[in-house]
């Protein structure tokens, strides 16, 4: 997580947490429910806010600047903060934030092109190919000399958290490359770890 998104997301959880609370305080039906309504429009998924992606943080930091703050800043004025200014000032640089959250996903993707651009999807491929490999080779030495399961589990552990690893990996960049490679099956060689 960088500065930026850090400094995002405590403001997010502080504007919900400080709403939520002025409401829960209020006696007054009414402005309970006014509190929680802007509450939700300034957060519609609430604390999970936090987990969008950086565009969809940025879409929503520019819905809150367009639409909901010049509908609200009255109220938000209402609010002080305890090293002053109001919730207002604060949820106005919040949603300032925007556009930065645009230039991260602009440049992750742009540096998600660069690395695919550098590892072809046939060079993964072959180090899966090896990988099974490699693995069918220990599971033979394996069978000539039966090992304890101490031993067992110190040398396979760690090559089926590998594999899974690698399964899901494959599985992935196959989703994000179908389309771009020949229509070929190659012979199944899926290892069976013990």
């Amino acid at each position: 997580m960088n500065e930026l998104d850090g400094h995002h997301d405590r403001i997010a959880r502080g504007i919900y947490g400080l709403l939520t609370a002025l409401a829960e305080l209020s006696n007054d039906v009414s402005t309970r429910d006014t509190l929680l309504q802007l509450r939700d429009e300034l957060l519609p998924l609430g604390l999970r806010e936090i987990q969008r992606t950086y565009l969809e943080q940025s879409g929503n930091l520019q819905r809150v600047h367009d639409h909901v703050l010049p509908r609200s800043t009255v109220l938000l004025q209402t609010v002080p903060l305890p090293e002053g200014g109001t919730l207002a000032d604060l949820v106005a640089g919040w949603a300032e934030l925007g556009p930065e959250f645009d230039r991260l996903d602009s440049s992750r993707r742009s540096l998600r092109r660069e690395l695919e651009a550098m590892v072809p999807t046939g060079t993964l491929i072959d180090a899966r190919g090896e990988w099974i490999r490699l693995v069918n080779a220990m599971l033979a030495g394996a069978d000539l000399e039966p090992l304890s399961p101490v031993d067992e589990a110190r040398v396979f552990d760690p090559m089926r958290e590998a594999e899974a690893k690698s399964r899901s990996v494959t599985a992935s960049s196959c989703a994000r490359n179908r389309g771009r490679l020949p229509n070929r099956h190659p012979a199944d060689h899926t290892s069976s770890v013990r």
